[in-house]
């Protein structure tokens, strides 16, 4: 754990704002009477309790945990592993309010009230290295992984509490918030030792910063209330939340649980934490300023007063820091946001009809620097139509998502910068996600469109594309998703045999508008051909050729030399493969159906000339030229219908 690098716990000025901003995702007002319900999920607390008169109550707006019995008894409330309790993903902002102990015994200065996150939810029976009894596993002591905030009631002065934080990774059977790694308490930093009772608490926590606030009564005989914060740095990798008795795919999700504790009690002794509401929620923070506002101004986002930690030690609330989320919602009308610096953000959502539009300042700043510590970043859209104009640097893989009817465009080059420049892009969801070109190592499209925005010229070197391992939903045969080449150049790398027969049927599949690959820029001149990269050279549109490679590429429709035009080269190659199957398009299959016909020729007639240079004017052949290459098919088809 000493790899670790956290800053010590800096005080922040206490900013009194608005209500949060944060997506709730549990919520518990203990209002209904039943422990186990939460305000919207029946049954998702299971209550643990060890210790002979432990208890786990809830009535009239409190839950009450009463930890009672000889030892170290635990009085408290166990959730499931939620996926939306993932501090890799987005910080999770945690609250408590109403926090109050009691004591019939005079039991205060044992007592202590934790909420804890652990990588594995609490077993039913007992785990390995065994629990002290069998069927119990009472608290994030016996998990590998685990967060802790602690708040302890008394100690040596009777009134005085102490708060304590740490987590611990692969460390099972050890206290997390003190033989783990500490992040916060009164032994590192004095402002962990408060003068009145604590009442509520948030916490923000993600992957590389914490922020906690804590408001307290003045003394125990003043209950004015008092509010102090605090931040530092902390540095988690997803790798390192995961329990060994977790079979399945890391996911970083975790489990909450309230409990209550007495140290080191007699048999008789019980202590009380109530608390009046629970909640937590995902940290992504809003735009709320004005058509044109800059990044890096903090009024023009929510949240302003959730803090975090610089690389350069400063503090800020303003989004910027591996695992960053982001979210642009309700624009009353169109939105433009400049990037006047860099940015760190792990996620970009997008939900609103009137379109945002992100851009660079244009002074040479104002990339996306997209990292995060969970499996992969994100650029979403859920309604209307969103542009970011910034570069986009990744140290991840990308998953791209746009809802039916929704669409977010990249203008901005994405580049891989990761050490081993292998990342992927993910396309997800029924809408259509355009990119200024598709230069990663995998491309995945598991749904709706990709499409590869139209470049300033047909196959332009700045909107080619190049891509080892491109994968489409489906079969090449009946894709489920659909990239859209639109003018643009593609070279598909493989290893092994060639891919061009699935190349074949896939462009087949989208010729029609459908899924599979094609171009939205296909007409009766223009269609994508494609030829193994071998036969064209060294490079095409900017792109590296070599053996295996394949080349999809806008040209006119019966072009099969990849020239630029059609001419009597092109018919050579259809004459001599006239009537065959298992044709490629350099063999003069033009409609991807396999086969050299009448068909293809009628493809290659009627551009027959032209040249993708000139389009409008393309030179027309003469008829007596046509005649002459029909009476040629005809009797290349005669001669093989005779043998």
């Amino acid at each position: 754990m000493d790899r670790r690098l956290v800053l010590a716990a800096l005080a922040v000025p206490f900013v009194s704002t608005a209500a949060l901003a944060v997506d709730p995702v549990l919520v518990d007002n203990f209002a209904n009477g039943i422990v186990t319900d939460t305000d919207t999920i029946p049954g998702y607390w299971i209550p643990r309790l060890s210790g002979g008169i432990s208890t786990a109550n809830e009535a009239g707006g409190t839950m009450q945990l009463t930890a009672g019995g000889s030892q170290f008894p635990h009085g408290q409330i166990a959730g499931p592993v939620d996926s939306n309790i993932n501090f890799f993903r987005a910080p999770v902002v945690v609250e408590g309010s109403g926090l109050n102990f009691t004591s019939p015994t005079n039991s205060l200065n044992k007592g202590i009230f934790r909420m804890s996150l652990i990588s594995r939810a609490l077993f039913d029976a007992a785990p390995t290295p065994p629990a002290p009894a069998a069927g119990i596993d009472d608290s994030e002591y016996w998990a590998d992984d685990a967060f802790a905030l602690r708040i302890e009631s008394g100690g040596s002065t009777p009134g005085q509490y102490s708060v304590a934080m740490g987590i611990k990774e692969n460390y099972p059977m050890h206290n997390t918030e003190y033989d783990g790694f500490q992040l916060f308490n009164p032994g590192n930093n004095s402002g962990a030792t408060l003068p009145g009772p604590v009442r509520s608490f948030r916490l923000t926590y993600g992957a590389k910063f914490w922020d906690l606030r804590l408001t307290h009564d003045t003394s125990p005989t003043n209950s004015t209330p008092v509010t102090v914060q605090f931040t530092g740095a902390v540095d988690q990798f997803l790798l390192n939340w995961k329990d060994p008795t977790d079979a399945g795919a890391l996911t970083g999700n975790s489990s909450v649980v309230l409990q209550t504790q007495l140290n080191n009690s007699a048999a008789t002794e019980e202590a009380t934490a109530s608390l009046n509401s629970f909640t937590v929620g995902q940290l992504r923070q809003g735009w709320q300023g004005a058509s044109g506002g800059i990044w890096s101004d903090p009024a023009n986002w929510s949240d302003g007063d959730i803090f975090h930690v610089n690389g350069d030690n400063t503090i800020s609330s303003v989004p910027n820091f591996v695992g960053a989320n982001v979210k642009f919602t309700n624009a009353a009308a169109p939105t433009a946001v400049t990037m006047d610096a860099d940015q760190t953000v792990g996620a970009i959502l997008f939900d609103s009809a009137q379109p945002y539009t992100i851009s660079p300042d244009g002074l040479g700043q104002g990339t996306f620097q997209m990292a995060t510590r969970y499996l992969f970043n994100e650029v979403t859209s859920l309604q209307g139509n969103h542009t970011i104009n910034s570069p986009i640097n990744l140290y991840n893989d990308l998953v791209a998502s746009a809802a039916a009817g929704a669409n977010v465009s990249m203008t901005g080059q994405v580049v891989d910068l990761s050490p081993i420049g292998t990342l992927g892009l993910t396309k997800t969801g029924l809408g259509s996600v355009g990119m200024l070109n598709l230069r990663l190592f995998n491309v995945t499209i598991n749904e709706g469109t990709l499409r590869v925005l139209p470049g300033p010229t047909n196959n332009s070197p700045d909107s080619a594309s190049s891509v080892f391992n491109l994968a489409i939903a489906g079969t090449p045969s009946a894709p489920e998703g659909r990239l859209d080449l639109t003018n643009n150049a593609l070279v598909l790398d493989y290893s092994g045999p060639s891919n061009i027969n699935e190349v074949r049927q896939l462009l087949q599949a989208g010729a029609s508008g459908g899924n599979g690959i094609g171009s939205s820029s296909a007409n009766a001149l223009f269609r994508l051909g494609y030829a193994e990269g071998s036969l064209l050279g060294g490079s095409f549109a900017g792109q590296f050729l070599d053996g295996s490679t394949v080349v999809i590429a806008l040209l006119v429709a019966g072009d099969a030399n990849f020239s630029g035009g059609v001419n009597l080269d092109d018919f050579t190659a259809l004459a001599a493969s006239f009537g065959s199957n298992g044709a490629v398009w350099t063999n003069g299959d033009f409609n991807y159906d396999g086969s050299v016909n009448l068909d293809d020729f009628t493809i290659l007639a009627a551009n027959f000339g032209q040249s993708g240079g000139d389009i409008a004017r393309g030179a027309v052949p003469e008829p007596a030229s046509l005649g002459l290459i029909a009476g040629a098919i005809a009797a290349l088809a005669g001669r093989r219908r005779r043998a």
